[in-house]
């Protein structure tokens, strides 16, 4: 019910909704590199001494809180940009590779953004058909590439002797996609500086491969000579036996 002194009105509105792609907001606020200002000492030093050094310079004279309060975070974030510096953006790479595919995906965004200011209905039908036909491309695209790898996997397969066939598709069928590897410190941070990942790296591996324990052998002293009892048949036969690998 309504409270107009008009006369109630009926009619059929047709409602269609449409999904309206709005702008990102563009994050303006530096981002600090504040990892190394955490796992690395060097920078953990000069950080501090740059924060001694602003604090005795800048923070004389200042009367209220609100005064105090602004130099110290002015400070702060002074010291981290001259020590640490800005966060570096991410490289976002394109999933495929293939300028072609890029350049339909381009085609069916414009396409779609142009939908939105078209109000005919046969405008927009036009324009949904032409994005399904480039869709279609697309897949079939996709699907070429796919094609391809399943031929490259097969030939590699082909070139393998019969003994390891059976491995080698096994081995392509569950290959995992690569996975970044994250590194983290003592304290169980992240650590980013190229230079420290390359040295617990490879700390990790010496002491995987190194006992720093173990008793020192000395080399074998004396003129070689032959076994008293030489290896027997049956002995490789079991070596070959308990052996995990599956390639010989």
């Amino acid at each position: 019910m309504t409270t107009s002194d008009h006369r109630l009105v009926v009619c059929d509105i047709r409602i269609k909704w449409y999904k309206l792609s709005k702008p990102k907001p563009q994050n303006t606020k530096p981002k600090f590199a504040v990892t190394k200002i955490s796992n690395n000492k060097l920078v953990q030093i000069q950080y501090q001494s740059k924060i001694d050094e602003l604090i005795t310079n800048n923070i004389n004279g200042k009367t209220t809180p609100q005064e105090k309060w602004d130099t110290i975070k002015n400070i702060i974030k002074n010291a981290a940009l001259e020590t640490a510096g800005l966060q570096e953006k991410p490289k976002h790479t394109n999933r495929t590779p293939d300028i072609t595919i890029n350049n339909l995906s381009q085609q069916q965004k414009q396409l779609r953004l142009k939908i939105q200011s078209y109000k005919t209905e046969e405008k927009i039908t036009t324009l949904r058909k032409d994005i399904n036909k480039i869709l279609h491309k697309i897949s079939s695209k996709v699907q070429e590439h796919r094609s391809k790898e399943l031929d490259e996997q097969v030939a590699s397969i082909d070139h393998t002797n019969d003994a390891s066939k059976m491995f080698k598709a096994a081995k392509l069928i569950h290959r995992k996609p690569y996975e970044n590897i994250k590194i983290h410190n003592s304290e169980g941070k992240f650590v980013t500086e190229p230079n420290e990942i390359i040295k617990l790296t490879t700390e990790f591996f010496r002491n995987k491969f190194v006992d720093r324990d173990a008793q020192h052998i000395h080399p074998y002293k004396g003129k070689p000579r032959p076994l008293n009892n030489p290896i027997t048949q049956l002995e490789i036969h079991k070596c070959f036996k308990s052996s995990t690998t599956t390639e010989q």
